[in-house]
């Protein structure tokens, strides 16, 4: 059983987070803080010196992300060194709050630069910030705006660290291709700056792409994926090359000339999704958009705007493809589609449709309301994609849940308003508290209250039917929701707790007369066979010699009085810890 232990541009740049900052989370720690972020504690520290207990933060009080260290080290910018996908895509989420205020600003119109030869697909007159359109057909204020606009796209380039030279290679094209919408600028820049550490050669290459594509923001991002990609990285010049001219042929074939702007994007990005690009990926692309022709207006839209969230991820395709043509999907009431293609959109991941296929084949979500089968949507599509998470505690509570042999159902229940429980475990019934989790077809909001259901008690609640725990006044039962509680806080977190953690968040509480597990550990205590077993777990908790006389003495001590001062591993609880 689980319960509460208390009671204009920005858009476009949408899918970032503001990444210099974090907010704490319920009973967190600014170690665990520093470990989900991904940051040295030390650092983190140095970042937040408002911060007096690092053991005691404010749910909800931000915390400042330090940036990595930059690399002093010189290199010849003709060799660089391979750069990682998932690194650069950190290294641009730590840019974005550069971008959109650089882009979002205004700048002085007299700020004056070099003038620039008019070469190249000539589009600008001089360079900005104080360029002028060379395209005839402009009122005053469409030549203000786009100048306007360059100036912004110029100062952030530089403040980005894009090369002068792509600088303005970038600005020919924006300037030649109007109008220069907020997603033009944003996807533009976002283009040359993971080109960057690219040698001269690969970005003059990634500069003509762009060129060629005539600054289209739906191919500038299909780019930028090709581009990041670790293969594209390794390749050589000429490799590039190739695949950046395959690329820009495949996008005008004819097969795509008829499609709309949104299945369009679909079969680009997919082209970019994993080089080299080819004919089979058209196809194939192709083939999934015919899948959803019978769906309705509003589905296929949904259909389509998964695909593109996914960013042409082919598993992701494969699979969404799979669940509408799955008889079960098929035999949903319109209401119902909407509801699954609503999630399988707003969870965009290969792995989370996959589990989205395998709900429709429980009898006890097809037997579920609308309402109740949202619920469950969000709740899998999160605990499916939770990204700082054990992944392997999260498959295997999945597979517990959703697994053809599986005898678990789901039921949402309705417990008294203001009620502490979030969910507790029958025999076979996993019941969550229904009024934690909102109905309707939206992503389900990423906050404590959501977390402590999605991916701390369900978790929780499956170890305790793996482990077939029952409720007793037993040493037994109390450590059985200790290591409910150590499953889902390695669910979360990606590590085992350390003793104070455990101490503060878990022990203290199940002792805690007045808690619902107090009276079954109180009287458990009374059994001195049982005592005994209480109290050598304490010992392995804290280092300290524990008896009848100090038990109570040692559970409210300071931690950094223990001989291992709180920061040793937690005690790993008897049973089965990974929901296997």
């Amino acid at each position: 059983m689980r319960i509460s232990d208390n009671t204009n541009l920005a858009t476009d740049w949408g899918d970032f987070q503001d990444p210099g900052i974090t907010q704490a989370r319920a009973n967190e720690t600014l170690a665990q803080v520093a470990t989900r972020v991904g940051v040295n504690l030390a650092d983190l520290q140095s970042a937040n010196p408002q911060i007096t207990d690092p053991n005691k933060l404010t749910p909800g009080s931000e915390i400042r992300i330090p940036a990595p260290a930059a690399d002093v080290s010189v290199a010849r910018e003709e060799t660089p060194a391979p750069v990682n996908a998932t690194s650069r895509h950190v290294e641009t989420s730590l840019e974005a709050n550069a971008m959109r205020s650089l882009l979002s600003s205004s700048y002085p119109p007299n700020v004056s630069a070099p003038n620039s030869s008019t070469s190249g697909s000539g589009g600008i007159a001089q360079m900005p910030p104080v360029a002028m359109p060379l395209n005839e057909g402009y009122s005053e204020k469409e030549k203000q705006d786009l100048t306007d606009g360059l100036r912004k796209v110029y100062r952030a380039g530089e403040q980005l660290g894009i090369s002068h030279n792509d600088i303005v290679s970038m600005l020919h094209t924006l300037a030649g291709n109007p109008p220069l919408t907020s997603k033009k600028m944003t996807e533009s820049l976002r283009l040359f700056f993971m080109a960057k550490d690219l040698s001269p050669q690969d970005r003059k290459l990634v500069g003509d792409a762009f060129k060629a594509s005539h600054g289209d923001p739906t191919q500038a991002v299909a780019l930028t994926k090709l581009v990041a990609n670790p293969k594209f990285v390794k390749a050589s010049t000429q490799t590039k090359k190739e695949w950046l001219d395959k690329f820009e042929a495949l996008t005008k074939r004819p097969e795509l000339k008829n499609l709309g702007p949104e299945e369009k994007s679909v079969v680009i990005q997919a082209l970019a999704s994993d080089p080299p690009p080819s004919e089979d990926k058209i196809s194939s692309t192709l083939d999934v958009l015919a899948s959803a022709k019978n769906l309705s207006p509003v589905d296929q839209k949904l259909f389509v705007g998964g695909l593109n969230a996914a960013g042409g991820d082919p598993a992701y395709a494969a699979n969404l493809k799979k669940l509408v043509e799955d008889p079960k999907f098929k035999s949903l009431k319109p209401a119902e589609k909407t509801a699954v293609l609503s999630q399988t959109k707003n969870y965009a991941d290969a792995d989370a449709v996959a589990n989205f296929d395998r709900l429709l084949h429980k009898d006890w979500f097809r037997a579920e309301s609308l309402d109740n089968k949202q619920r469950t949507l969000k709740t899998i599509g999160r605990l499916s994609t939770y990204p700082t998470g054990d992944r392997q505690i999260i498959y295997n509570t999945l597979d517990k849940l959703l697994g053809d042999k599986s005898p678990i159902k789901l039921e949402w229940k309705k417990y008294p308003d203001k009620s502490t429980f979030w969910g507790e475990m029958g025999d076979t019934v996993l019941y969550l508290n229904r009024q934690k989790i909102p109905k309707g077809n939206d992503k389900l909001p990423e906050n404590d209250e959501t977390n402590s259901l999605a991916i701390e008690t369900v978790p929780h609640e499956v170890n305790h039917f793996v482990n077939h725990d029952k409720v007793a006044s037993t040493f037994h039962y109390f450590e059985s929701e200790y290591r409910a509680w150590y499953v889902e806080f390695k669910a979360e977190h990606n590590r085992v707790p350390t003793s104070q953690e455990a101490m503060d968040q878990r022990i203290s509480w199940q002792l805690n007369p007045k808690s619902f597990y107090g009276k079954y550990a109180a009287s458990a205590l009374k059994n001195p066979q049982e005592a005994q077993k209480f109290y050598h777990f304490l010992e392995s908790m804290t280092g300290m010699k524990v008896d009848a006389k100090n038990w109570k003495t040692v559970v409210k001590s300071d931690p950094a009085t223990w001989p291992n001062k709180g920061q040793a591993a937690a005690p790993v609880p008897s049973g089965n810890v990974d929901n296997h």
